[in-house]
């Protein structure tokens, strides 16, 4: 029993040191360039938030590219704040993108990147390279919500 208590109090630690934690790192204000680009590991909007503000990365979103399953709360979040299937479909991007959905709408590239599309081989790899792209050449998100209209 005592081995029981012992590591549902360790499980429980961890998560709550995941889920409650800090940034583990920030990015200065960037205009283009490979950092907003490599940011697109963590999420698929924080490289375009890089390049107009600083961007702070928590241990979730680190802890997503090393164990995948976490990608589904991300997916629970992002279909909590959308209130329809898009926003677990988006969701998968990550948490900031997940959290974004209940002001803005999803892109057309996140949803190719979305594993609902991802069996389609071109799609996913024309996303990518777009966002390389924008995202090198110092693009911001308030452009792309601008230029999309993707305010809700």
């Amino acid at each position: 029993m005592l081995k029981k208590v012992i590591i549902i109090a360790l499980v429980m630690s961890m998560l709550t040191t995941v889920i409650f934690a800090g940034p583990v790192f920030s990015v200065s204000k960037q205009k283009g360039g490979i950092v907003p680009c490599l940011l697109g590991v963590f999420d698929t909007r924080m490289g375009y938030i890089a390049n107009e503000r600083a961007v702070n990365v928590d241990l979730i979103e680190v802890l997503m590219v090393f164990i995948p399953i976490i990608r589904l709360y991300t997916m629970y979040v992002g279909y909590s704040k959308a209130k329809s299937i898009e926003g677990c479909c988006i969701g998968f991007g990550g948490l900031t993108t997940a959290n974004m959905l209940d002001k803005t709408k999803g892109r057309k590239n996140e949803w190719f990147m979305s594993p609902a599309l991802s069996w389609t081989g071109c799609l996913p790899l024309y996303a990518g390279i777009m966002y390389i792209m924008e995202t090198m050449g110092g693009k911001t998100w308030s452009e792309i919500v601008v230029k999309e209209k993707l305010a809700k």
